[in-house]
């Protein structure tokens, strides 16, 4: 994410040397959302394919609220009591979502799918598009509250400020 926006900021494409790479998302880097930016995406990657992965608007909020420090960090941003961070991201969810969608209107390239909704609407899409997507391979991770994983899956490390690489996952027994 550090290296994305470092891109944007000095107005080269967003995945600049990040080219191994074939999908990305939850553009969340600390105080900036980079989905927001899907306007500088779209116009760097014009084959692109975009999903705007959605849900219930309070259970976003719910979510959001639960990560570890995430209303201080946010209060901070925008430069508000941490009691009004809520209302912040509220009207910040139905920005995107409008902008997002007014920007793609009318695209094959973008797909609005609700994360809570049948997993093969989304791997239809990205079919469709050429991106080849198994729905027997998508699975719950995260969830308000909690983490998911079922067997054989399991946690080996907690999440840390490391480098990204490129990591092969090797799953015995599937």
């Amino acid at each position: 994410m550090r290296r994305i926006w470092r891109n944007l900021e000095a107005g080269r494409p967003p995945i600049e040397q990040l080219e191994a790479y074939d999908c990305f998302l939850d553009l969340t880097f600390g105080a900036h959302d980079l989905c927001r930016r899907f306007r500088d995406f779209d116009a760097a990657y014009p084959d692109a394919v975009f999903v705007l992965n959605t849900r219930d608007r309070e259970s976003w909020l719910s979510s959001r609220g639960a990560h570890k420090n995430s209303v201080a960090v946010a209060a901070e941003k925008f430069g508000c009591d941490p009691g009004d961070v809520r209302a912040r991201w509220a009207a910040d969810f139905d920005a995107h979502h409008r902008e997002t969608r007014a920007h793609f209107a009318g695209s094959s390239r973008f797909w609005e799918w609700d994360i809570t909704g049948d997993v093969r609407e989304l791997t239809g899409f990205l079919n469709s598009q050429g991106v080849p997507a198994d729905p027997a391979y998508y699975l719950r991770v995260r969830e308000t509250g909690g983490l998911y994983l079922p067997p054989p899956w399991r946690v080996v490390m907690t999440p840390t400020d490391v480098s990204v690489r490129p990591v092969q996952l090797t799953l015995k027994g599937l």
